[in-house]
């Protein structure tokens, strides 16, 4: 069962539409960190918004991906 299977099926809240915005920042200290690989490189950014009915929003997700070691990193809030 996928996460939007469950969060239909236990809350009732179906997903009508996803928004991403894709950026390349480079990587400061703490995400370099995460990733294990030094501090500058660009790195993929995609944050990423899941509405439901009313264009309500319930999860807001931020994903880094480096290209070089094609290591990802995704923090939910």
């Amino acid at each position: 069962m996928t996460l939007y299977e469950c969060i239909e099926q236990e809350y009732g809240l179906p997903t009508i539409s996803n928004r991403e915005l894709f950026g390349i920042p480079e990587a400061d200290q703490n995400l370099a960190q995460i990733l294990g690989i030094e501090i500058g490189p660009p790195v993929l950014r995609v944050e990423m918004l899941s509405f439901t009915y009313k264009g309500r929003l319930y999860e807001y997700r931020i994903s880094y991906f480096n290209i070089g070691d094609q290591k990802l990193f995704r923090e939910l809030m």
